[in-house]
């Protein structure tokens, strides 16, 4: 399972940095081509859609590497009884927030995918399978 696990992460990784590298050409093509008066059409949806896979995915990768920022400030100022209860209260907290933007955004996205919603009449882009992301 372990094995399987670290596959995925590493193919969703790729996929984020394809997505990162495919921006900064866009955006570099799109700056050098509004000097010379011809800009890349559509070039700043793109740039936020690559945005969504960028950040979304990349994720994954930061939890395998148990990399998310936490503030220590008052953490590191409690003894260890106080570190447990403040570890007991915010992580279900946090359970329930993420749980709480996870529900809204499934529901916007199925939403979005049943009426066919599209990110720009100049693309005909679907939004919905990055809300899915």
């Amino acid at each position: 399972m372990e094995e399987t696990s670290r596959f995925v992460v590493r193919a969703i990784t790729v996929v984020s940095l394809m997505a990162l590298g495919c921006m900064a050409l866009l955006v570099t093509a799109d700056v050098i081509g509004r000097k010379l008066g011809n800009p890349i059409p559509g070039a700043f949806e793109l740039t936020e859609l690559a945005l969504i896979l960028t950040v979304c995915l990349s994720l994954a990768y930061t939890a395998a590497q148990g990399a998310h920022v936490s503030v220590e400030l008052l953490a590191s100022r409690l003894g260890r009884a106080g570190k447990l209860f403040v570890s007991l209260l915010t992580g279900p907290l946090a359970l329930a927030g993420i749980a709480m933007v996870i529900w809204g955004g499934m529901s916007q996205a199925l939403n979005d995918w049943q009426v066919g919603l599209v990110r720009s009449a100049q693309l005909g882009i679907p939004l919905a399978g990055f809300k899915f992301v």
